[in-house]
Order: structure tokens, then sequence, then C-alpha cells
């Protein structure tokens, strides 16, 4: 069920150590059914392929130079689908 997948995300995202978490703390973690037809068309993904998971968004690796993140500010959004 899709409780359940949340769950098992959950305590996934909780046994992450916090040296990761701190990079991670932009990023929002969601669960959804699965992705969008726009997602879709976008990756070009098969009608009979699965996708697990999609990370939109960029990567900073600390590079202050790209772009400042204000405070609450999503640097991207990664997508886990059940």
């Amino acid at each position: 069920t899709r409780e359940r997948f949340e769950k098992i995300v959950g305590n996934g995202v909780e046994a992450i150590p916090e040296k990761f978490l701190r990079i991670l703390s932009n990023v929002a973690i969601v669960v959804e059914d699965e992705p969008t037809p726009d997602q879709k068309k976008k990756l070009n993904i098969h009608p009979n392929w699965t996708l697990f998971g999609l990370y939109e968004g960029y990567a900073d690796y600390g590079q202050t130079n790209k772009r400042t993140l204000e405070a609450g500010d999503i640097a991207g959004v990664q997508e886990l689908y059940k």
C-alpha cells in the first residue's frame, strides 16, 4: 500500500547519516504513484519501462558562486514511485 511505502521511505531517510542529511536539507523527498505524463514525455520513457525515482533540480556541490539558496528554498525534488 501507499502508506506502507511511505513508511519504508521515511525509515530509509531516517537511516541516512547526519553528514549526508545536511546536504539534502534543501531537497524535498516526495512519494508519488507514478511520474506525470509530462515527466514521461520529457524523459522519453517507454510505456513498458518502470521508473522508480526521479530527481529534478540542480546539483550545487557547495559551489556558492552558482546560486545562493535563501533559507527555505528547495534545490530540487526527489520523487520516489511506488
